[in-house]
């Protein structure tokens, strides 16, 4: 499944009968442009990542995926066509390699030089065939970066990434910025983030 626009018509969702969202939500996230969703915690920026991914399912209001009611479609479509990337991304016991592919015939080598992740391994004095433990075996950065390759080696049509950069340092910010310009041709890349600078690399800023 590709996904080229997705409409959000009079959405909301509710918890124990309160609406999350001040406002219903009325937004259009169309392909080749990148989406900086702001929000205080709390204000419902996770809750529309799981409702994209039919996490939840009993919203308020409509949602077009190219025109196609999001009920109508299922949750493999959607993971398919939907890369999510989290700010705390689990590190698996198992190899770097491993941990990037989750087991995908992915040739890993070709993405892991985008953040400059090469080096960290470099400088870790590993491979991509060293094994992790959890998260205790690297840096909240490398983490981060390992999160990032993994969700963008994989070929969607929407990216959703969760605080990106809140563990990057500049230079590798700098750098993720480069490679979701490059993919938003293709795809609809959508933010959720507070870092002060984001405006700065997007197409559009939706308030939450």
């Amino acid at each position: 499944m590709h996904i080229s626009k997705i409409e959000i018509r009079n959405m909301n969702f509710c918890y124990k009968d309160v609406k999350l969202y001040k406002e219903n939500l009325n937004v259009c996230f169309e392909r080749g442009f990148i989406y900086l969703i702001k929000g205080k915690n709390g204000s419902g920026k996770s809750t529309l990542a799981g409702i994209l991914l039919k996490i939840w399912n009993d919203f308020l209001g409509t949602i077009l995926l190219d025109g196609r009611n999001i009920k109508d479609v299922s949750r493999e479509e959607l993971a398919d066509a939907i890369g999510l990337c989290f700010q705390k991304s689990p590190i698996f016991r198992d190899t770097v390699r491993n941990n990037i592919s989750l087991g995908e015939s992915i040739k890993v080598e070709k993405f892991i030089s985008v953040l400059s992740f090469d080096k960290d391994l470099e400088e870790m004095g590993r491979t991509l065939e060293s094994e992790l433990i959890d998260t205790g075996s690297v840096s909240g950065g490398q983490a981060q970066k390992i999160g990032i390759i993994r969700t963008i080696c994989r070929k969607r049509s929407v990216y959703i990434f969760d605080e990106p950069t809140s563990n990057l340092d500049s230079i590798s910010t700098s750098k993720f910025y480069r490679v979701i310009n490059d993919i938003k041709n293709d795809s609809i890349v959508i933010l959720f983030s507070h870092e002060s600078n984001v405006e700065d690399y997007v197409d559009f800023t939706i308030q939450l």
